[in-house]
């Protein structure tokens, strides 16, 4: 047999190249959101444009406390077709009354993401939730009332992603928007133990070292081991390109299915810059420090 009919072989009964490096962002936000910076009638495709210039396999795109439409994801994908859109919320939970730094009414925010290929409306799965839990109607801020552990369970139990946004803001209670500068470590690390959470968004590297499985706090606390990603909260669809913070996730397909089974197992990339995967930087592996679906911590390789 020659080289060529021997290489022509393996050509004709290949099953697919294998996992390969993914480019993901988990937080970019719909040019119809309420708060979206960019308003002229080329939002949509500069947005598009954006993705698809920046070459992300995966792109969560989302509005404050309701999905994005069908009708606007397909609009957007004209643009992007060779990103998976991924339908997400970004919610506020109000603080528990216990566990807390603050003793005021103040909320953190959370992004929600279901698989776009299910059928229905996209919010079937947040309609649910404010039926079965304590909820807040009305203006902003609306939200949940109830327990972040709750919540958590009942989101992953149906199948969405349920990330903690913006982590490390270091901003007054009153104005930040982050879990960790609202709760007192015990509390938020207790969140981590307990499995309420598939990632934690951070939006700098440096963050994620806390999260490697061999940390303390000041107080001694052990700081469990936790899988984070990184995003650009994207107001703009210059955000995408200017921020520089997206998360490389291996998987064969960019599905959701996979970048959910890619979320708690670790087989995540942290980065900072719009590069793929070289050695120096953050893959996540498995850890001995092990907790429910957040049992894998980053190591340098």
């Amino acid at each position: 047999m020659s080289i060529d009919k021997f290489l022509s072989g393996l050509a004709n009964h290949a099953v697919g190249r294998g996992a390969t490096w993914h480019k993901a962002d988990f937080h970019v936000h719909a040019p119809n959101s309420s708060d979206y910076e960019y308003r002229d009638a080329d939002a949509t495709e500069r947005l598009g444009r954006a993705l698809h210039d920046g070459e992300y396999s995966f792109a969560v795109i989302l509005k404050h406390q309701e999905f994005p439409s069908r009708e606007e994801l397909a609009a957007l994908r004209k643009h992007c077709s060779r990103t998976t859109l991924i339908p997400g919320a970004e919610i506020n939970v109000f603080v528990d009354a216990l566990s807390k730094k603050v003793n005021k009414d103040y909320f953190f925010h959370c992004i929600v993401a279901v698989d776009p290929d299910t059928t229905g409306d996209y919010g079937f799965v947040l309609q649910k939730a404010k039926e079965q839990f304590a909820y807040k109607p009305g203006d902003y801020p609306a939200g949940f009332r109830s327990s972040i552990l709750d919540l958590g369970r009942f989101f992953r139990k149906n199948g969405a992603l349920f990330i903690p946004a913006h982590l490390h803001q270091s901003k007054a209670p009153e104005v930040s928007r982050s879990i960790d500068d609202l709760y007192d470590d015990e509390a938020f690390l207790s969140f981590l133990t307990d499995g309420a959470f598939d990632a934690l968004e951070v939006r700098q590297q440096a963050t994620a070292t806390f999260f490697d499985g061999d940390q303390k706090t000041k107080e001694g606390l052990s700081i469990p081991s936790a899988v984070c990603v990184a995003s650009s909260d994207a107001h703009h669809h210059e955000h995408v390109r200017d921020r520089k913070r997206c998360t490389w996730i291996r998987a064969e397909k960019a599905s959701f299915a996979e970048l959910a089974a890619a979320c708690p197992f670790g087989i995540g990339y942290l980065s900072m810059n719009a590069s793929r995967p070289t050695p120096g930087y953050w893959v996540s592996t498995l850890s001995e420090h092990s907790c429910p679906r957040l049992g894998y911590r980053s190591t340098r390789v």
